[in-house]
């Protein structure tokens, strides 16, 4: 990472480096929901949602991570972000309108809405100094 001024610039292979982790951090969270759903659903509280809907959950999650692990670009991030913003609206809504599967609702909320400001934050970067 340059200095310029009192910004530090993330230089394109770091931004390539911060979308790899994001997107392992993204895979490893999805195996964990897709092999252990049980386990992953009781840390969340509540009550659990069928287990299918967390696996499914958790191989999209994984397919993703693999994605921006593979293909670091920034407009990967930007499609990941997406992804995970919706999701964590549609999560917001889930919860709202059921008080039977709220509490796992907005924990897949937050780690969805953690992953893409994690995602917009590397996209920012790269797009900002694109040959930097």
């Amino acid at each position: 990472m340059a200095v310029t001024g009192s910004a530090p610039v993330l230089r394109p292979s770091s931004a390539r480096a911060a979308l790899r982790i994001t997107g392992a951090a993204e895979a490893l969270a999805g195996a964990a929901l897709a092999t252990r759903p049980v386990t992953v659903a009781a840390l969340a509280g509540g009550t659990p949602p069928p287990l299918w809907i967390v696996r499914v959950l958790g191989a999209r999650m994984v397919a993703q991570g693999v994605l921006e692990i593979a293909r670091p670009a920034p407009a990967v991030a930007m499609g990941g972000a997406v992804v995970d913003g919706s999701h964590a609206l549609s999560m917001v809504a889930a919860a709202v309108l059921s008080r039977r599967f709220r509490r796992p609702a907005l924990a897949s909320a937050a780690l969805a809405g953690l992953t893409s400001t994690a995602l917009l934050g590397v996209f920012a970067r790269a797009a900002s100094h694109p040959r930097a």
